[in-house]
């Protein structure tokens, strides 16, 4: 089987291909858990529709980041010891064990494209941060292409589109009938022949047309050329920024959906012998994040949080890169969660039209 070779998978070997990796990786997809869908282990004896079982007609509520990048994660485990005889207090430092491999299956073209900007940050640097590059590493990726925007709040066209990403290892295609799939790296084939898939040379076509289809149906794209140059003339007009982030209750939850986010913080606790160092999520709209130990809070008011948010999602990173694509995705899981029902693209908008209305 090549590496770009397409296949056909029936929609009913999806399962059995998933027990199938479930034997040497862990299993990570889009299941049900309550009223919602989230990334984790399917349970494959679950009936259809059932808890745990597998989604994927839907968007899941929360971004696969937590595959690479976990909410909460032990750098360091610590134990405390005294020496008998002197006195002496002594601390042995333990590091965890490395991530088991795993499958992120039916991540979708934000998600993936996700994923390429948390490896921008994390690994691409002159310095990789240790700990994702192995969660990273040990994570294959089964990507879902979208057949057109889920509902009002997809967006991805902004930055990318429906049906293409570089970064999986697998694309999937939903056809009527099953899935085409094709393989992108050599770990994708290896993946691919634990399925039943068959070549299917001749649906190259509903493929294409799939694509077509699902990138009309997003409509056009609005013109963000000028977006870097209207944020820094706005830059300093904190009337502008507090009218802009007048719904928001700063909950975070834009930032505990986003694909895309990537701030944390460190802590270490103690629990009498032992303790550990762990680095949970953190996020710029917390009053928090920028407190300095002085009391002084350089983005103390509102406004000037929700600047920090919207310059790093469609002005920062685009300088950073050399594609000049924002650091948005554009999957709207922020637009959809809002309390305050803020949505994104309208701030970006307001920037460039000059309102915060």
């Amino acid at each position: 089987m090549s590496a770009s070779e397409l296949l056909f998978l029936p929609r009913e070997a999806v399962g059995p291909w998933l027990r199938a990796l479930a034997g040497a990786r862990r299993v990570l997809a889009p299941v049900r858990r309550g009223p919602v869908v989230l990334f984790g282990p399917p349970d494959f004896e679950a009936p259809e529709g059932g808890q745990g079982a597998l989604v994927l007609d839907r968007l899941a509520a929360q971004s696969p980041r937590g595959a690479v990048l976990p909410q909460t994660e032990d750098l360091l485990h610590l134990h405390f010891t005294r020496d008998p005889e002197t006195g002496q207090a002594r601390t042995e430092v333990r590091v965890p064990p490395g991530p088991q491999p795993a499958v992120l299956f039916a991540a979708r073209p934000c998600d993936v494209r996700g994923l390429a900007e948390l490896d921008r940050v994390f690994t691409a640097g002159p310095v990789a941060d240790p700990y994702y590059a192995a969660r990273r590493a040990a994570t294959a990726v089964v990507a879902l292409a979208c057949a057109g925007p889920q509902d009002a709040a997809c967006f991805c066209h902004w930055s990318g589109g429906p049906c293409a990403a570089p970064g999986a290892d697998v694309w999937l295609f939903p056809l009527a009938d099953g899935f085409a799939a094709r393989a992108q790296t050599p770990l994708g084939a290896e993946l691919l022949a634990a399925s039943a898939a068959v070549p299917a040379p001749g649906r190259e076509a509903e493929v294409d047309a799939l694509a077509l289809a699902a990138r009309e149906a997003m409509g056009p794209a609005p013109d963000l050329t000028r977006l870097p140059e209207a944020f820094q003339a706005r830059f300093g007009d904190a009337a502008f920024w507090e009218g802009l982030s007048r719904a928001c209750v700063g909950c975070g939850v834009c930032a505990y959906v986003c694909p895309t986010c990537q701030c944390f913080n460190i802590t270490d606790e103690r629990h009498g012998a032992t303790g550990r160092r762990l680095r949970t999520w953190d996020h710029c709209m917390a009053h928090g994040f920028t407190l300095e130990a002085s009391g002084h809070n350089p983005r103390a008011g509102k406004g000037l949080r929700y600047r920090q948010r919207l310059g790093h999602k469609f002005v920062y990173n685009r300088d950073q890169r050399p594609d000049g694509v924002p650091g948005c995705t554009g999957c709207g899981r922020c637009v959809r969660l809002c309390p305050g029902c803020m949505d994104i693209r309208r701030a970006a908008l307001a920037v460039l039209g000059g309102s915060s209305d």
